[in-house]
């Protein structure tokens, strides 16, 4: 899944060629990641990310005039298709682009300056159909690194799913804005009852009693990020860790836990989506 919350629309700029118009109804966002896995007490080091992805995102796709909505486009080459951010709400998506290194990701997608040209269509009048741009001038701008701190990693393992859980970060997230917290079952779905979002001097949060089924695995997926507003849309720079459990049960066989473990690492379209509440 490519990765939102709750969207609001955002006043942005037509900076190329497009209809007669003075502003537009959507927001057109880049997010990037780096991802992270916690497999015992101590945290994901910042030297450490098991790989990073990558997508484009028109969110909300609603088209100039309010009453139609952009269902296709594509940026720089790269095609944009309807989907959904993650509270259900429409949005225009590309593929979400997976790579070994964050390094990989900037030669393929850079971040210093570089302008991505958005070509949108809306199927049902053409008059609202253009081109707008993007400038990625994310270079130096970082998120901090969610994992948590020794006592909570512990707890969760094994956790009683009959009793609430609060868990806390092994440190504040330096330099974001943002931070998340969602859980996936086994089949990579997000589980319902169960989503933290707060700012970036969260300390943690607590996973709600009942929310979870015994004798069952999960992944918790952190999120600390730092969305940054260009004058004409958004760039999130968010890391996420990863951190398989199972709660109280029957206990998984040792084969199937290290399958789990082993499939963390391709956790990602799946879930991810753009998720935050613009400004």
């Amino acid at each position: 899944m490519n990765f939102s919350i709750r969207s609001c629309a955002l006043l942005v700029s037509a900076l190329a060629a497009v209809p007669a118009f003075a502003t537009n109804s959507f927001d057109l966002g880049i997010q990037r990641t780096g991802v992270f896995v916690q497999t015992s007490v101590s945290a994901p080091a910042a030297a450490a990310p098991t790989g990073a992805a990558f997508f484009f995102v028109v969110d909300p796709p609603t088209a100039n005039t309010g009453t139609s909505s952009y269902d296709s486009g594509t940026v720089d080459g790269q095609t944009l298709s309807p989907g959904v951010d993650s509270g259900g709400n429409p949005q225009l998506e590309s593929t979400e682009f997976t790579f070994a290194t964050v390094a990989d990701m900037t030669t393929m997608f850079p971040n210093a300056g570089a302008t991505y040209t958005y070509n949108l269509a809306d199927s049902s009048d053409a008059t609202q159909n253009g081109s707008f741009t993007l400038v990625d001038s994310s270079t130096g701008s970082s998120a901090g690194i969610a994992g948590l701190d020794s006592p909570s990693y512990t707890a969760l393992q094994g956790m009683d799913p009959a009793s609430a859980l609060n868990l806390n970060f092994s440190s504040l997230n330096s330099g974001g804005n943002f931070d998340e917290a969602v859980i996936l079952d086994s089949l990579h779905n997000e589980v319902p009852g169960f989503f933290f979002f707060g700012g970036a001097t969260a300390t943690g949060f607590s996973i709600p009693a009942s929310t979870l089924q015994g004798g069952s695995q999960y992944t918790l997926v952190m999120f600390f990020g730092n969305e940054l507003f260009p004058s004409n849309g958004f760039v999130d720079i968010t890391n996420e860790t990863k951190v398989a459990f199972s709660t109280q049960g029957a206990t998984p066989e040792p084969a199937t836990w290290l399958l789990a473990g082993t499939a963390l690492a391709a956790l990602g379209a799946g879930f991810r989506k753009s998720r935050l509440p613009r400004r």
